[in-house]
C-alpha cells in the first residue's frame, strides 16, 4: 500500500497560513508542530520562513496604502511597538535583493510612505539627469581648461618665434652645428635653447 507521512497535514496548514498572510494561525501551527519540525530536523528552515511573514505582510499593505501611520501598521502587524515596526522596514530596505521594495519613514510625523513605481522610477530619472548634468558641467570646465591652455601654448609660440633674441640664439646654435640656421629651414619645432628666459 500507501505510504503515510506523520504530520504532512501540519507541514500543509503551515504553508496555507504563510501564504495566506495568516499571522495568528501560522504562529498557532508552528507552536502546535514545533515537536515535529524538531524531530524533522526542519525548526530552522521554519524560523526562517516566519522571519519572512512580517515582510509579506508589510509589502501587501504597501500595494494598498501609498502612505499609513506607523502606529497603524504596528497595530496591524501586531507588534508591541512602532519601534519594532520601523526595525523591520529598515531591515527590508537593507536587504542587497530587495529592489522591488521602497518607502520612506517620516519619524517626525510617525508617517511611512510606500512611493508607487513610477514615482520610484521617476525619482530614479531625475537622479540620472541630476548625475548626468553634473558630468556635463565637469566636461565643459576640462574642455575651457584645455582651451585656455591652447591659447597659452599657441602666445607662447608666437612670442618665442617672433623674438629676436630667440631667433638669435637659434641661429648661433645652428651655425655652431652647421644646421639649418631658421625654424623654417627645420621643418619641425625649433629645438630647444639653453640659457633662453
Amino acid at each position: 500500500g500507501y505510504l503515510y507521512y506523520y504530520g504532512l497535514e501540519h507541514y500543509n496548514e503551515l504553508v496555507c497560513s504563510f501564504f495566506a498572510l495568516k499571522m495568528d494561525k501560522f504562529w498557532n501551527v508552528k507552536k502546535e508542530m514545533n515537536n515535529l519540525l524538531v524531530a524533522d530536523g526542519n525548526l530552522g528552515l521554519a524560523n526562517m520562513v516566519a522571519e519572512e511573514l512580517l515582510p509579506r505582510k508589510i509589502k501587501k499593505y504597501s500595494k494598498v496604502y501609498s502612505t499609513i501611520s506607523l502606529q497603524k501598521l504596528t497595530n496591524k502587524l501586531n507588534l508591541q511597538s512602532v519601534r519594532e515596526t520601523e526595525d523591520i522596514l529598515l531591515k527590508m530596505i537593507t536587504k542587497t535583493n530587495n529592489d522591488d521594495f521602497m518607502v520612506k519613514i517620516d519619524q517626525e510625523e510617525g508617517i511611512v510612505y510606500f512611493p508607487l513605481e513610477e514615482e520610484t522610477e521617476q525619482e530614479e530619472g531625475q537622479e540620472e539627469v541630476k548625475l548626468r548634468e553634473e558630468h556635463d558641467r565637469e566636461l565643459i570646465i576640462k574642455i575651457n581648461q584645455c582651451m585656455e591652455l591652447a591659447k597659452r601654448v599657441k602666445n607662447l609660440d608666437i612670442t618665442l618665434t617672433t623674438s629676436q633674441r630667440y631667433q638669435a640664439l637659434v641661429q648661433k646654435e645652428s651655425g655652431k652645428m652647421g644646421q639649418p640656421r631658421g625654424v623654417a629651414e627645420l621643418g619641425r619645432a625649433a629645438p630647444a635653447v639653453e640659457g633662453f628666459e
